[in-house]
C-alpha cells in the first residue's frame, strides 16, 4: 500500500521535532570547530566531517549550513499548511508573531544582562550606559534591519567577535512568512500550477540573470528561499508525493549518476534528494520513542542559545576548550537554557494562539448584538 504525504501531514505523528532538534545540533556541532580552529587567514574553517561532505551536498554546505537548510525546508512545508489549515492574515499572523518573538526578546535580554555582561570588558556603568548596548536588542528585536552582531567590550579580541551568529537567518525567515501571507492571500497557494510556474520563474532568473532578484533581500543567501519555497511545494503537492524507499533509492541513484555526467543536473537532483530524505524521514515512519516533542520542542531555543553559549564558554575557559570539549559543555548548558525557554516562555506564549483561536470560535456562535457588545 502506498503512503503519500497528504495522509501523514493530517495528523500529529510525525518526527519533526526530533528532525528539528537534530538540524539545530548540526548548527552548533559545526560551530564548536569554527569558533576554536579559526585563524585570521582562514575565519571560516569547518569541521573534519564537513569538509569534504559540502562537495556532495546542496550548495556545498557543511554542517551548519545542512542545518539550517533543513529548518527553512521544514519550516515553509509547515507554515504554508498552517496557511491552508486556516486562512486568515490576523490567525496567520498571530501564530508567527508568538512562535518567533517571545522566544527571541528573552533570548536578547539574556545575551544583555547575563553573557554581555559577564564577558564584557568595560566597566559594569559603561556597558549598561552605553547605547550601543541598547542597539543590539533594538535592532534585533525589529527582524527588519540588519542583525546587529556586538556587544560593547564583549569578545573584542575573539576572530569571531559576534555574541550571536545564528540570528542571521530570522529575518528571512520572517520575510518569507510574509511571501506565504501574500501569496495566501492572492489565493496562489491554492493554484499549484501558477504558484508551480512562479517559483520555476524565480529559479530562473536567479541562475541566469543579473542583478540577483530580491526575492526576501538582496543579500539573502538563495538557498534559504529555495528550500523554503521547496516546502511550500511539497505541502502543495502532499497528495502527489508517494513515500516510498524505493523512490528513495532511486533519487539518490540518479544524483549520483549526475555527478558524474553535468554537475548543475547533480546540484538540483542533490537539493531534490535531501528534501525527499527529510520527508521520509519525517513522516514515513513514526519514532514514538525519540520524539522529544512529547516533553517540548526545544529546537528553536538550542539555536538561539548555542551561540552565546559557546563563546561564553570559550571566554571564561580563556579558549583553551578543543572542539568536542566545547560541544559537548556547551550542548548540555544550551539544552538546559532551551528547555527553559520552552517551559517559561515559548509554551505559554503559544497557549496564547488557542487562547484567542478558542475565543473567535466562542464569537462565532454569539448573536451579532452580543459580538457588537
Amino acid at each position: 500500500m502506498t503512503i503519500y504525504l497528504s495522509e501523514r501531514l493530517a495528523g500529529r505523528h510525525n518526527n519533526l521535532n526530533l528532525m528539528r532538534l537534530f538540524a539545530a545540533f548540526l548548527v552548533l556541532f559545526g560551530h564548536s570547530y569554527t569558533l576554536v580552529i579559526a585563524t585570521v587567514k582562514a575565519p571560516h574553517r569547518m569541521d573534519p566531517i564537513s569538509e569534504p561532505l559540502r562537495f556532495y551536498m546542496p550548495f556545498q554546505s557543511g554542517f551548519p549550513g545542512i542545518g539550517v537548510s533543513l529548518f527553512f525546508f521544514i519550516s515553509g512545508l509547515l507554515v504554508a499548511r498552517s496557511f491552508l489549515n486556516r486562512p486568515r492574515a490576523g490567525s496567520f499572523l498571530l501564530a508567527r508573531i508568538l512562535r518567533l518573538y517571545p522566544a527571541l526578546i528573552f533570548n536578547l535580554l539574556f545575551t544583555i544582562f547575563v553573557i554581555g555582561w559577564i564577558c564584557t570588558t568595560l566597566p559594569t556603568a559603561e556597558y549598561f550606559g552605553t547605547k550601543d548596548t541598547w542597539r543590539y536588542f533594538n535592532f534585533n528585536f525589529s527582524l527588519l534591519r540588519s542583525i546587529r552582531y556586538t556587544l560593547p567590550g564583549t569578545f573584542d579580541d575573539f576572530i569571531h567577535y559576534v555574541v550571536n551568529g545564528s540570528l542571521w537567518t530570522l529575518p528571512y525567515e520572517l520575510r518569507l512568512y510574509g511571501w506565504v501571507l501574500a501569496l495566501g492571500l492572492l489565493g496562489i497557494l491554492r493554484k499549484r500550477a501558477v504558484w508551480l510556474a512562479l517559483f520555476a520563474g524565480l529559479l530562473i532568473w536567479s541562475q541566469f540573470y543579473l542583478p540577483p532578484l530580491p526575492v526576501v533581500g538582496t543579500e539573502c543567501p538563495e538557498r534559504l528561499w529555495i528550500m523554503f519555497f521547496l516546502g511550500i511545494t511539497a505541502c502543495l503537492y502532499a497528495d502527489k508525493i508517494p513515500l516510498h524507499p524505493v523512490l528513495l533509492l532511486g533519487f539518490i541513484a540518479s544524483a549520483a549518476l549526475a555527478w558524474h555526467l553535468w554537475q548543475p543536473a547533480y546540484n538540483a537532483l542533490a537539493t531534490l534528494t535531501f528534501c525527499y530524505a527529510v520527508l521520509m524521514l519525517a513522516y514515513r515512519r513514526y519514532w514514538r520513542r525519540l520524539d522529544i516533542g512529547r516533553i517540548g520542542d526545544f529546537s528553536y531555543g538550542v539555536y538561539l542559545y548555542a551561540f552565546p553559549v559557546q563563546q561564553a564558554l570559550l571566554y571564561v575557559t580563556n579558549r583553551s576548550l578543543t572542539p568536542l570539549e566545547l560541544f559537548a559543555a556547551s550542548s548540555a548548558l544550551t539544552l538546559t537554557l532551551a528547555a527553559l525557554s520552552w517551559f517559561a516562555v515559548e509554551r505559554p506564549a503559544l497557549a496564547l494562539k488557542s487562547y484567542f483561536g478558542n475565543k473567535d470560535a466562542r464569537l462565532k456562535t454569539l448573536p451579532a448584538r452580543q459580538i457588537a457588545g
